[in-house]
Protein backbone atom coordinates (compact mmCIF):
# COMPACT_ATOMS: atom_id res chain seq x y z
CA UNK A 1 0.00 0.00 0.00
CA UNK A 2 1.69 3.33 -1.26
CA UNK A 3 1.95 6.31 1.55
CA UNK A 4 -1.17 7.92 1.85
CA UNK A 5 -3.47 5.24 0.55
CA UNK A 6 -4.68 4.53 4.16
CA UNK A 7 -5.62 7.62 4.66
CA UNK A 8 -7.82 7.96 1.15
CA UNK A 9 -9.18 4.82 2.15
CA UNK A 10 -10.13 5.94 5.61
CA UNK A 11 -11.45 9.39 4.14
CA UNK A 12 -13.69 7.58 2.02
CA UNK A 13 -15.33 5.08 4.54
CA UNK A 14 -15.75 8.19 6.60
CA UNK A 15 -17.52 10.16 3.88
CA UNK A 16 -19.86 7.19 3.15
CA UNK A 17 -20.48 6.47 6.76
CA UNK A 18 -23.28 9.41 6.93
CA UNK A 19 -26.85 8.88 6.65
CA UNK A 20 -26.96 8.66 3.37
CA UNK A 21 -24.35 6.23 2.12
CA UNK A 22 -22.56 3.60 3.23
CA UNK A 23 -19.61 1.23 2.69
CA UNK A 24 -19.74 -2.18 3.29
CA UNK A 25 -16.53 -4.50 2.73
CA UNK A 26 -16.89 -8.56 2.83
CA UNK A 27 -14.59 -11.03 2.61
CA UNK A 28 -14.89 -14.81 1.87
CA UNK A 29 -13.05 -17.22 2.47
CA UNK A 30 -12.38 -21.23 1.81
CA UNK A 31 -10.00 -23.45 -0.30
CA UNK A 32 -9.90 -23.72 -4.29
CA UNK A 33 -12.76 -25.43 -6.15
CA UNK A 34 -14.83 -24.43 -3.14
CA UNK A 35 -16.96 -21.87 -4.91
CA UNK A 36 -15.38 -18.60 -3.18
CA UNK A 37 -15.10 -16.29 -6.43
CA UNK A 38 -18.63 -17.18 -7.65
CA UNK A 39 -20.17 -16.53 -4.02
CA UNK A 40 -17.92 -13.28 -4.53
CA UNK A 41 -19.63 -12.31 -7.84
CA UNK A 42 -23.36 -13.43 -6.36
CA UNK A 43 -23.21 -11.07 -3.61
CA UNK A 44 -21.60 -8.34 -5.92
CA UNK A 45 -24.24 -8.78 -9.01
CA UNK A 46 -27.48 -9.32 -6.05
CA UNK A 47 -26.12 -5.83 -4.58
CA UNK A 48 -25.99 -4.61 -7.77
CA UNK A 49 -29.64 -5.86 -8.41
CA UNK A 50 -30.59 -3.89 -4.35
CA UNK A 51 -29.75 -0.61 -6.36
CA UNK A 52 -26.03 -0.42 -4.97
CA UNK A 53 -22.41 0.09 -6.31
CA UNK A 54 -20.74 -3.03 -5.92
CA UNK A 55 -17.24 -4.84 -6.72
CA UNK A 56 -15.77 -8.51 -6.27
CA UNK A 57 -12.40 -9.54 -6.98
CA UNK A 58 -10.51 -12.27 -5.95
CA UNK A 59 -7.20 -13.74 -4.05
CA UNK A 60 -5.40 -16.99 -4.02
CA UNK A 61 -2.40 -18.17 -1.91
CA UNK A 62 -1.13 -20.87 -0.15
CA UNK A 63 -1.11 -22.02 2.95
CA UNK A 64 0.84 -25.26 3.55
CA UNK A 65 0.23 -27.98 0.88
CA UNK A 66 -3.61 -25.84 0.48
CA UNK A 67 -4.38 -23.53 -2.18
CA UNK A 68 -6.52 -21.42 -0.58
CA UNK A 69 -8.92 -18.83 -1.98
CA UNK A 70 -10.53 -15.18 -0.63
CA UNK A 71 -13.11 -13.03 -2.33
CA UNK A 72 -13.06 -9.47 -1.62
CA UNK A 73 -16.82 -7.66 -1.92
CA UNK A 74 -17.55 -4.09 -1.51
CA UNK A 75 -21.22 -2.75 -1.48
CA UNK A 76 -22.04 1.12 -1.18
CA UNK A 77 -24.87 3.56 -1.50
CA UNK A 78 -21.90 5.79 -3.58
CA UNK A 79 -19.58 4.92 -6.77
CA UNK A 80 -16.67 2.94 -5.65
CA UNK A 81 -13.21 4.37 -6.08
CA UNK A 82 -11.18 2.19 -4.33
CA UNK A 83 -8.97 -0.56 -6.22
CA UNK A 84 -7.40 -2.72 -3.70
CA UNK A 85 -7.89 -5.91 -1.21
CA UNK A 86 -10.11 -5.68 1.51
CA UNK A 87 -8.05 -5.37 5.00
CA UNK A 88 -10.45 -4.34 7.30
CA UNK A 89 -14.06 -6.47 6.79
CA UNK A 90 -17.09 -5.56 8.35
CA UNK A 91 -18.26 -8.93 7.62
CA UNK A 92 -16.49 -12.55 6.79
CA UNK A 93 -18.13 -15.55 5.34
CA UNK A 94 -15.86 -18.94 5.61
CA UNK A 95 -16.60 -21.62 3.46
CA UNK A 96 -14.19 -24.15 5.36
CA UNK A 97 -14.53 -25.00 8.60
CA UNK A 98 -11.08 -25.52 8.49
CA UNK A 99 -9.96 -21.60 7.68
CA UNK A 100 -11.53 -20.09 10.40
CA UNK A 101 -8.86 -21.26 12.58
CA UNK A 102 -6.05 -20.05 10.90
CA UNK A 103 -7.87 -16.54 10.55
CA UNK A 104 -8.74 -15.96 14.02
CA UNK A 105 -5.02 -17.08 14.47
CA UNK A 106 -3.24 -14.19 11.99
CA UNK A 107 -6.34 -11.43 12.73
CA UNK A 108 -8.37 -12.14 15.88
CA UNK A 109 -12.45 -13.12 15.81
CA UNK A 110 -14.53 -11.01 13.83
CA UNK A 111 -17.93 -9.23 15.15
CA UNK A 112 -19.76 -10.59 12.65
CA UNK A 113 -18.95 -13.90 10.67
CA UNK A 114 -21.07 -16.69 8.94
CA UNK A 115 -19.42 -19.99 9.15
CA UNK A 116 -19.79 -23.73 7.62
CA UNK A 117 -19.03 -25.06 11.13
CA UNK A 118 -20.54 -27.85 13.49
CA UNK A 119 -20.05 -26.19 16.55
CA UNK A 120 -20.69 -22.91 17.95
CA UNK A 121 -17.99 -19.95 17.79
CA UNK A 122 -18.00 -16.68 19.34
CA UNK A 123 -19.00 -13.61 17.23
CA UNK A 124 -19.74 -16.17 14.97
CA UNK A 125 -23.28 -17.33 12.80
CA UNK A 126 -22.18 -20.94 12.69
CA UNK A 127 -23.94 -23.35 10.79
CA UNK A 128 -23.36 -26.85 9.43
CA UNK A 129 -24.66 -26.83 6.09
CA UNK A 130 -23.07 -29.80 4.59
CA UNK A 131 -25.65 -32.22 4.80
CA UNK A 132 -28.17 -29.58 3.20
CA UNK A 133 -25.26 -29.31 0.16
CA UNK A 134 -25.47 -32.76 0.01
CA UNK A 135 -29.17 -33.13 -0.22
CA UNK A 136 -29.60 -30.17 -2.98
CA UNK A 137 -25.67 -30.73 -4.92
CA UNK A 138 -25.01 -34.46 -4.54
CA UNK A 139 -21.60 -32.89 -2.75
CA UNK A 140 -20.58 -30.61 -0.66
CA UNK A 141 -20.82 -27.52 -2.39
CA UNK A 142 -21.86 -24.45 0.11
CA UNK A 143 -21.34 -21.49 -1.25
CA UNK A 144 -24.74 -20.14 -2.12
CA UNK A 145 -26.67 -21.94 1.23
CA UNK A 146 -24.00 -19.87 3.13
CA UNK A 147 -24.84 -16.72 0.83
CA UNK A 148 -28.74 -17.15 1.84
CA UNK A 149 -27.89 -17.84 5.51
CA UNK A 150 -25.47 -14.51 5.08
CA UNK A 151 -28.43 -12.67 3.33
CA UNK A 152 -31.06 -13.51 6.00
CA UNK A 153 -28.78 -12.74 8.99
CA UNK A 154 -27.94 -9.43 8.02
CA UNK A 155 -30.18 -7.61 5.47
CA UNK A 156 -27.50 -6.33 3.77
CA UNK A 157 -29.23 -8.15 0.37
CA UNK A 158 -32.49 -9.22 -0.34
CA UNK A 159 -33.19 -12.56 -1.07
CA UNK A 160 -34.79 -11.83 -4.52
CA UNK A 161 -31.55 -10.13 -5.43
CA UNK A 162 -29.98 -12.86 -4.50
CA UNK A 163 -31.70 -15.50 -6.38
CA UNK A 164 -31.77 -13.15 -9.56
CA UNK A 165 -28.09 -13.07 -9.38
CA UNK A 166 -28.20 -16.95 -9.14
CA UNK A 167 -30.08 -17.15 -12.69
CA UNK A 168 -27.52 -14.42 -14.23
CA UNK A 169 -24.80 -16.54 -13.22
CA UNK A 170 -26.11 -19.94 -13.92
CA UNK A 171 -27.81 -18.46 -16.81
CA UNK A 172 -26.24 -21.39 -19.21
CA UNK A 173 -27.19 -24.15 -16.76
CA UNK A 174 -31.30 -24.41 -16.54
CA UNK A 175 -30.23 -27.47 -13.83
CA UNK A 176 -27.60 -25.48 -11.73
CA UNK A 177 -30.29 -22.25 -11.76
CA UNK A 178 -32.96 -24.53 -9.70
CA UNK A 179 -30.34 -26.22 -7.37
CA UNK A 180 -28.59 -22.59 -6.49
CA UNK A 181 -32.10 -20.55 -6.30
CA UNK A 182 -33.59 -23.90 -3.74
CA UNK A 183 -29.90 -23.58 -2.00
CA UNK A 184 -30.60 -19.66 -1.16
CA UNK A 185 -34.21 -19.85 -0.61
CA UNK A 186 -34.01 -22.74 2.07
CA UNK A 187 -30.63 -21.40 4.00
CA UNK A 188 -32.45 -17.82 3.90
CA UNK A 189 -36.11 -19.30 5.23
CA UNK A 190 -33.93 -21.30 7.59
CA UNK A 191 -31.95 -18.88 9.06
CA UNK A 192 -34.87 -16.38 9.03
CA UNK A 193 -36.95 -18.50 11.14
CA UNK A 194 -34.16 -19.88 13.84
Amino acid sequence: MKKGDFARKQSFKQSCNNENSSLTEIKIHGKDGQGVVIAGQLLAIAAFHDGKYSQAFPSFYFEGKDLLAASSIRISDRPINLREQVYNQDYEIFLDPESIQLYETIKGPRKKTAVNNKREIRNCTAKDINKKAVEIFGRPIVNTLLLGVFAAYTKLITLDSLLKAAEERFRENEELIIKNKRAIREAYTQEENG
